[in-house]
């Protein structure tokens, strides 16, 4: 990654982080430097405050810059084996209609209900992953002389030749 990439990031991050920096106190005391992408004490602070004390601050304010980048990063490129990530607007909420038995996105028929009146309603909370269509068939048993279970393919065609 080459230095203007970094500084665009470090652009879009570091009012981020110091928002949420617990040692906010420190900040009056650092400049940052733009090439380093780090926090440097200030000349005047370098006079004020003891060796110790400077250190400290130093440390705790750039390894706490360290940290929050690297989290940022490992945040975005790691999803752990066997989960999904998906948009939160695309998750949708399921009402159970219990006078027709059917899941409804748009809750309105709960518009029915008496006022004063609390009715307990199942919902379901769902992302679809796959929208696309499955073909179903049945093969015939020859072993049993009978009519199998059936099967999902993901082709017409691979469908087609197990119902031939």
């Amino acid at each position: 990654m080459d230095i203007k990439e970094k500084q665009a990031i470090w652009l879009k991050e570091k009012p981020l982080f110091e928002a949420e920096l617990i040692h906010s106190h420190l900040l009056p005391f650092f400049n940052f430097n733009e090439n380093t992408g780090d926090y440097e004490i200030k000349t005047e602070s370098v006079n004020n405050t003891d060796e110790e004390d400077r250190k400290v601050a130093y440390e705790s304010l750039n390894t706490g810059w360290a940290m929050w980048l690297r989290a940022k990063r490992t945040a975005k490129t790691q999803v752990p084996e066997g989960f999904v990530l998906v948009p939160v607007k695309e998750i949708k909420t399921w009402y159970l209609d219990g006078s027709e038995n059917m899941y409804r996105e748009d809750p309105d028929w709960l518009c029915d209900i008496p006022i004063g009146e609390v009715v307990e309603v199942e919902h379901r909370v769902s992302y679809e992953l796959d929208q696309d269509p499955v073909f179903a068939a049945i093969q015939w048993d020859e072993a049993n002389g009978d009519v199998g279970y059936y099967e999902t393919f993901k082709s017409k065609e691979e469908a087609e030749k197990v119902a031939a």
